[in-house]
């Protein structure tokens, strides 16, 4: 049982607990009550209805002022001038680049939102003494460093993906990056590559970082032995974006089919996005007997466990272009299926050729579906699948990682 602590906590999340974002936080949720007086959370984008969460969270509304971006690029501009112009100075393609002026700008407005609607929350509920913890280093981490600045709090924050790697983005750019990175008390990656970014871009800024892993629960491990049978079963977990690459998945199992002529293989994707259409056209015009793809769409992430286990899945299959450490593969892990996944960003720190396939990010689905290929009829999935279990066990258990969590943010 962790003991209480004297501070509030107000908790920053992109969504969450509305529409279907940061199933993740769920499990992170129960265990910060007991480490805190109270615990606030604050959406920056609510919409619809909430779901169930902890009982005992206070949820504040992220509105007014008004979240329609027309308002907050204005917003960004007028209620932060300086704080704005000098941004936008140092962008790249100042001053012609429409596009960067409306990121900055309303950038700067959401932080301005959030900002305000702490402030609304610290007089309504007399919050004296408190530390933000926003979920994402992003633009509500920008208003919870405004906040915390005026009423001399801590501010930290965890960087997962997106919200770190710069380069994903056009220009190399995020706005107020180094910023947030220099006026934060804590940085917390949830990846050992994510915290040696920051250190090496950042040099000076090392004893603020702290590699925080996050981790699933305990999914037990399938009944059946991966790869034993007479077919294969490949899934996958993802919005179908570009970023995830499913069409190279879907060119794996293809090629898997041609060289396992005798065997059937199977795929399920879980997730929805863009280019699910187009991936199910092609899937489903390349049909034939002894192939299965199941592309489901949109599915609670809850049911994802058992659909492993009774549908006997062999081997999870990430394909993405740059990760943090992946979710998905964490519960693959704890249901003792080992992974294939590209050597980028924190995956190797997951996956290895212990526990599953990393290969090169380069390499074409042909040259992955060989790799796959071998481990299947060479009998190697199913060692793989219990030092997957075993891996989960050691570094990623839910309960062990989010209790430490707690405690460590009830210290700052």
């Amino acid at each position: 049982m962790i003991s209480s602590g004297k501070k509030d906590l107000i908790l920053l999340t992109n969504a969450f607990p509305y529409s279907n974002a940061e199933v993740f936080l769920e499990k992170e949720l129960p265990f910060l009550p007991d480490a805190f007086n109270r615990v606030f959370l604050l959406p920056l984008f609510p919409e619809g209805t909430p779901r169930r969460y902890d009982e005992r969270i206070i949820l504040l509304s992220s509105s007014p002022p008004s979240l329609f971006p027309l308002f907050e690029f204005l917003r960004g501009i007028f209620c932060s001038t300086t704080f704005f112009f000098e941004e936008w100075k140092r962008s790249p393609g100042y001053p012609l680049s429409l596009r960067k002026l409306y990121l900055i700008a309303r950038t700067a407005g959401i932080a301005k939102r959030i900002e305000h609607r702490i402030e609304q929350a610290a007089s309504t509920y007399g919050i004296k003494n408190a530390l933000i913890y926003s979920y994402w280093m992003n633009q509500g981490c920008i208003g919870g460093i405004f906040a915390a600045k005026r009423h001399g709090w801590k501010v930290v924050s965890r960087t997962h993906g997106g919200d770190l790697y710069t380069e994903r983005y056009p220009g190399n750019y995020l706005p107020w990056h180094q910023w947030k990175v220099q006026n934060l008390d804590a940085i917390m990656p949830v990846s050992r590559n994510g915290a040696m970014y920051l250190k090496n871009r950042y040099p000076g800024i090392q004893k603020k970082i702290f590699h925080q892993r996050l981790g699933v629960a305990d999914l037990k491990p399938v009944s059946h032995t991966p790869g034993s049978g007479n077919s294969l079963h490949i899934a996958s977990c993802s919005s179908v974006i570009p970023l995830k690459r499913v069409n190279l998945i879907l060119e794996t199992v293809l090629s898997l089919k041609k060289i396992l002529p005798e065997h059937n293989v199977r795929w399920t994707h879980f997730g929805n996005g863009p280019l699910l259409k187009e991936i199910e056209a092609k899937a489903k015009a390349a049909h034939t007997d002894g192939l299965d793809i199941h592309l489901t769409g949109h599915i609670d992430n809850s049911k994802i466990p058992a659909y492993y286990h009774s549908e006997k899945v062999d081997l999870f299959i990430n394909y993405s272009t740059t990760e943090g450490i992946p979710v998905s593969i964490m519960e693959a892990f704890s249901c003792g299926i080992p992974a294939a996944a590209p050597d980028v960003g924190g995956i190797s720190e997951l996956v290895s050729s212990e526990n599953g396939l990393l290969f090169d990010h380069e390499d074409t689905p042909e040259v992955v579906a060989h790799q796959i290929f071998t481990l299947f009829i060479e009998g190697g999935l199913s060692e793989r699948g219990k030092q997957a279990r075993n891996m989960w066990a050691r570094d990623y258990d839910l309960s062990q990682n989010f209790t430490s969590f707690a405690l460590f943010l009830a210290s700052i």
